[in-house]
């Protein structure tokens, strides 16, 4: 029997809860509390306009002139400038709508397996909101521990982009160096229309993270890479 669905609104109400009782701030607008953009764009030693540009590139909604920055904030808009000091503005903000679509499909995974795995069952055992409580912050307290192995993973792959990039070369493209010679290959099960509607979605769903699991395996060993999964298929070069 699978778990009863769980009750979205009442996890995102922990997170937030936490996030704002996790921070040593108020919102009160101060330099002991939270920032308005204005606030964050003076610290970090830039012009407003770029707070706004990064937050909206990062796929955030631009919070106007309420106090919605922290002191961390401050260090990733400082830490934007001198990406774009070297790349330029443009493909600064475009690696930050890169690295925002990737992080939201991380953030909203992270969720999902929370509310799925530990929320669902303690409020399914009678668990109350103390204990709810309780695990929603040793998750939330996880955070960093997670961004220490996606520092960790990015590390690798930009390696492994970059041995690729330069094998995918073509023979003299040193006056064309954003040309890569790739080939752009799809891949999807087989009538899975038809047996996906004759099994529960909790098996579904881990039929297709074999599939991932499997076609990256795959592509890994033959020097490929997979981009992304679209339903039951999958996109590689």
């Amino acid at each position: 029997m699978l778990p009863p669905a769980p009750d979205l609104a009442a996890v995102q109400s922990r997170v937030d809860s936490l996030v704002d009782r996790g921070s040593t701030r108020g919102r009160a607008g101060t330099d002991a509390g939270w920032l308005t953009a204005t606030e964050a764009a003076a610290a970090a030693g830039v012009d407003v306009a770029v707070v706004a540009r990064l937050r909206v590139a990062s796929g955030l909604s631009d919070p106007g002139d309420d106090a919605a920055y922290t002191h961390t904030d401050v260090a990733a808009i400082r830490s934007f400038a001198s990406v774009a000091l070297l790349f330029g503005d443009d493909v600064a903000l475009q690696l930050a709508r890169v690295t925002g679509a990737a992080l939201a499909r991380i953030a909203e995974a992270a969720v999902a397996a929370y509310a799925v795995n530990v929320h669902a069952p303690l409020e399914a055992s009678g668990a109350n909101d103390a204990a709810l409580a309780d695990a929603a912050g040793r998750a939330t307290a996880m955070i960093p521990d997670v961004v220490r192995l996606m520092d960790s993973q990015l590390r690798h792959l930009v390696a492994a982009a970059s041995e690729q990039f330069a094998a995918a070369r073509p023979a003299g493209a040193a006056a064309t160096p954003d040309t890569v010679a790739l080939t752009i290959g799809f891949v999807d099960l087989v009538d899975s229309t038809a047996w996906s509607q004759r099994i529960a979605p909790a098996r579904l769903a881990g039929a297709l993270a074999e599939f991932a699991v499997l076609a990256g395996d795959l592509l890994r060993r033959r020097g490929g890479r997979l981009l992304k999964l679209i339903g039951d298929g999958a996109m590689f070069v």
